[in-house]
């Protein structure tokens, strides 16, 4: 069984799901505490003139850091606010989009959360991408897995494999400056890196491509169908696993 894990990204970009997809379990890190700062909360899309921008959610900042993902919540005031200027973002510098009005009535939905779990809303977020690339992968918690919580680093990904059963981890290729190969491959597990180059589509608004934006610029661009189409053939064309 092939797997990857990584934390919740807040409507993440497109490299992330071409991971999911190519993996038959994908582990969500809920466990941990958040690194600052950091891209469960924020993600970058483009306004109207083609320059990027970075929408972060508002989350309640005292103390954060020492606090696992699970347990971090939103502050309800200022993420009312922060949902409600996504919004109109979104409305503002995508409504010139060609598939705005086909995208936007389910993403206007989930930023019409009211509740006050970070992981909750985040992972909705990433749900819907999943949904909309129909990803069969099984996603997993952390937090459901037996494993060791003061567990850090390798030796905490080498027990979350372990337990779900998993011989051969996808691994980002950022983390061959730190990742311990050898420590993986006494644990019996193989360590393959993501081959993954970002798709190019057309962009209502840039002359030049701007890549690994959060995956709604891609369904703004080019709609459900046609996002679906070239997500697969991007993850066929590139579904080798560089074994190092």
């Amino acid at each position: 069984m092939r797997a990857a894990i990584h934390q919740p990204l807040y409507f993440p970009w497109v490299g992330y799901l071409d991971k999911i997809a190519k993996v038959d379990m994908f582990i969500i890190l809920d466990f941990v505490a958040m690194t600052k700062p950091s891209p469960i909360t924020r993600n970058r899309f483009l306004t109207d003139s083609g320059s990027e921008k970075y929408l972060s959610v508002g989350i309640q900042s005292k103390n954060h850091m020492n606090l696992k993902i699970s347990d971090i919540k939103l502050n309800l005031n200022d993420t009312l606010n922060s949902l409600d200027k996504h919004k109109s973002f979104l409305m503002s510098n995508y409504k010139k989009a060609p598939y705005f009005d086909e995208v936007w009535p389910q993403i206007e939905c989930i930023l019409s959360y009211r509740g006050e779990s970070l992981l909750e809303f985040v992972i909705s977020t990433i749900m819907f991408l999943r949904d909309v690339f129909e990803i069969k992968t099984e996603i997993v918690y952390q937090s459901e897995l037996a494993h060791d919580e003061s567990l850090k680093n390798n030796v905490m990904l080498i027990t979350l494999l372990n337990s779900i059963g998993s011989k051969t981890y996808l691994s980002g290729t950022g983390a061959k400056d730190y990742m311990d190969v050898e420590m993986f491959e006494e644990a019996g597990i193989s360590v393959c890196y993501q081959e993954y180059e970002p798709i190019v589509y057309p962009q209502y608004n840039t002359k030049e491509f701007i890549p690994n934006l959060s995956s709604l610029d891609l369904l703004f661009n080019c709609g459900f169908e046609k996002s679906k189409e070239i997500f697969w053939e991007n993850v066929k064309k590139s579904n080798e696993f560089n074994k190092k």
